[in-house]
C-alpha cells in the first residue's frame, strides 16, 4: 500500500516533472554537456529558462498541441531542449536518427 501512495505522488508528465525539479533543485546541476573537453553544467533554473524560450519560438512558428515535429540532428543539448519544449506544448517530438 505504501508503494502505491508513493507512486500516486509522482509527477505524471515530463513537463510536470521538469517544473517539480526546477522548484526543488533550482540552482543544482541538471544537464552536463561536454564543451572543449570539459563538462559544462546547466542548472534546473537555466534549463527551464531555455525550455520556455524555445516553447515561445515554437508557438511563434505555429506549433501547438498534437502537432508532430521531426528533428534530424545528432544527440546534443539542443535535442534535449527540443524534446522538453515540445512536450511542454503537447506536441509530438519525432526524432530522426
Amino acid at each position: 500500500m505504501e508503494d502505491q501512495r508513493m507512486a500516486d505522488d509522482l509527477p505524471t508528465t515530463i513537463p510536470t516533472l521538469l517544473r517539480t525539479n526546477v522548484a526543488r533543485c533550482g540552482d543544482r546541476p541538471a544537464l552536463g554537456l561536454v564543451s572543449n573537453g570539459e563538462i559544462v553544467w546547466t542548472t534546473w533554473q537555466q534549463l527551464d529558462i531555455e525550455v520556455r524560450r524555445l516553447v515561445r519560438r515554437f508557438q511563434e512558428a505555429g506549433i501547438g498541441t498534437g502537432d508532430r515535429v521531426a528533428q534530424w540532428a545528432p544527440n546534443s543539448g539542443g535535442w534535449i531542449l527540443t524534446d522538453l519544449a515540445l512536450a511542454a506544448l503537447g506536441a509530438v517530438h519525432v526524432p530522426l536518427h
